[in-house]
This record gives structure tokens, C-alpha cells and sequence, in this order.
């Protein structure tokens, strides 16, 4: 009986210690992040493995040398940042971040002078679109037929804009996730004061949304010009060069799109010239004309441009 209990006893010492122990290993990491704190995206900053004293390395891994004060503060400048991978957090050194890290966005010089506001052009891609999601045959896997549209996944729209001779496969709408990130979007210039005098987008129909819910929620209308089509060459059918059948301005008043009627577009009727495009160099360079007259044109305030990504590349390289 009393070996019995000299048995309980020790097991119950023995827990107490391994607890004890496990305790103040959990107070001294806890320690260690608050006095580390957070980094500026918000994501807590966590601890890194220290080497063994012997080792000839220092901390980070990297080799011993002086520690000035300018290494110092440019160390805790760096926010150590953690990723999940398999659900294991691996810690990436300060050594691995570019400096400077950039962990905010930036806005030039005209959005801060309103008289300025006339002079700048935002140029950007359509959001996320559903073929890119689900694949090039979403519509015979989430719809029976083209007459009833069932979305079994939640990222895909309860509604698609069907119309006659409609191309989806080759023209595909937006997921959910792409309607809100242009919401998102709108929301931000409203918050810098940004009201676009002129939104033009697209003729293609994912472009065409994105312009429609930045308008939508700006409390504005916008235009479609033909010419921010992609190179005619990408669009390829047998081994035939042929566009995809985009919505007319009547087609898009009638599915409630804020479309301005009254726009005269720069090229009008050019997608018989986009579908004759035989490489993409013609392509880039009538995105960059039409890009070029845009800007040339006078307006009473900025000028949005909503194509896909070889316009923000045009852009870029003008």
C-alpha cells in the first residue's frame, strides 16, 4: 500500500516539474514577441531560432562582425515576416527583404493637387474572371444548359449575362471576388477624392463589369472603346483568327449596365481591324495610339482606363 502511494507521489512530482518547466518556456517566447512587438502589416513578428553559442555564426545565420548602431536600427527597421506552409510557420530572415520595404500605397504628387486632378490617368486590368477559376469548360460544369445558369461554388455570380451568338468560353464575366475587388477599388478613389471625369473600358465583358461597379458605386456612367481590345492574334479558333461576339451598347443598357450612349469613341468600329491583327506588336501599338489620344484629349478631371494586362503594360513602357 505504501509503495502504492510513494509511486502516485513520484509520477505527481514528476508531471509537476515537466510542467513547470513547459510554463516557463511558454513565458519566456511570449516575452520574447512582446518585445519584439508587431510588424507594420499587423502580422505578429515572430522568434527565430538562436544558433548555439559555440557556433562561429551569428544569430541570424550570418557570419559575426561589428554591430553598429546603424545596423541596429536598420535591423529593427525590418519586420521579420512569417508564412504558412503546410501549416508549419517558417520565419524569413531580414536578410531575404528588399530594402526599402514598401508597406503602403503610394500616391503621386496630382492626387494631392486637385488642380492637378485633369492631368492624371489610371490605368487598370479587369478583375478575376471565371474560366481562370473554373476553367474553360465552367459553363458546361456549373450551368445545364445555357438556359439555367447553377453555380455550385460560392466565387461565381448567381447571374450571368446571357445574350444571343454569346462566346462565354472566349469571353468569360467575373467571379464574385473580381465584382468586390472593383468595388474595393472604387471605394479608394472615393476616399482620395478621386471622381473620374471619364471611365472608358473594354469591349470585353469582364472589363465592362469592372467598369460598371467603379461607375456604379462612383455615381457615374462609362464608355467602351473598341480599341483597348487585346491583340487580335490571341483570339484564335482552328487555327482561324476570329474575335468572341461583345455585347452592343443596347445589349449592355438592357442587362442595367451604366453605359453612356452619348460617347464618341476614338476608333469607332475598329474590331474588324483588331480581328485582321496577325502578331502582337500591331496589337501593342494601337493600344498605345489609342492610349496616347485619350491622354490628348481635354477633361475636366481624371481619366480611368480599364483594359487587361497588356494595357497596363502599354501603359507602362509609353
Amino acid at each position: 500500500m505504501w509503495r502504492r502511494i510513494k509511486r502516485i507521489f513520484s509520477r505527481a512530482s514528476t508531471g509537476r516539474e515537466h510542467w513547470t518547466k513547459e510554463r516557463s518556456s511558454r513565458r519566456s517566447i511570449s516575452s520574447l514577441k512582446n518585445s519584439t512587438g508587431r510588424s507594420d502589416s499587423g502580422q505578429e513578428v515572430r522568434s527565430f531560432e538562436r544558433k548555439s553559442a559555440s557556433s562561429k555564426k551569428g544569430s541570424w545565420g550570418l557570419e559575426k562582425k561589428a554591430d553598429t548602431s546603424e545596423d541596429r536600427s536598420q535591423r529593427s527597421s525590418i519586420a521579420a515576416v512569417s508564412t504558412c506552409q503546410n501549416n508549419t510557420h517558417t520565419a524569413v530572415t531580414p536578410h531575404l527583404i528588399p530594402i526599402p520595404v514598401v508597406t503602403r500605397s503610394f500616391w503621386c504628387q496630382a492626387v494631392r493637387d486637385p488642380e492637378d486632378l485633369s492631368r492624371l490617368v489610371l490605368v487598370m486590368r479587369a478583375g478575376e474572371r471565371i474560366d481562370r477559376v473554373v476553367g474553360k469548360k465552367w459553363i458546361q460544369i456549373q450551368s445545364k444548359g445555357y438556359d439555367k445558369f447553377t453555380p455550385v461554388d460560392g466565387n461565381l455570380p448567381t447571374r450571368v449575362h446571357w445574350h444571343k451568338d454569346a462566346q462565354l468560353e472566349e469571353d468569360s464575366p467575373l467571379t464574385t471576388l473580381g465584382r468586390h475587388s472593383a468595388v474595393l477599388l472604387a471605394r479608394a478613389l472615393y476616399m482620395r477624392e478621386i471622381r473620374p471625369a471619364l471611365i472608358v473600358s473594354s469591349p470585353a465583358l469582364r472589363a465592362i463589369q469592372t467598369a460598371d461597379a467603379i461607375a456604379k458605386f462612383l455615381h457615374t456612367t462609362f464608355a467602351v472603346e473598341e480599341g483597348l481590345c487585346e491583340p487580335g492574334c490571341w483570339y484564335t479558333q482552328c487555327g482561324k483568327f476570329a474575335l468572341p461576339r461583345f455585347l452592343k451598347a443596347n445589349e449592355m443598357r438592357s442587362c442595367n449596365f451604366s453605359i453612356n450612349l452619348n460617347y464618341t469613341p476614338v476608333v469607332p468600329s475598329c474590331l474588324d481591324k483588331v480581328e485582321m491583327e496577325r502578331d502582337e506588336e500591331q496589337g501593342y501599338d494601337r493600344i498605345e495610339d489609342l492610349l496616347l489620344d485619350l491622354c490628348a484629349r481635354p477633361r475636366a478631371g481624371p481619366l480611368l482606363v480599364v483594359g487587361h494586362a497588356v494595357t497596363v503594360h502599354t501603359a507602362a513602357i509609353i
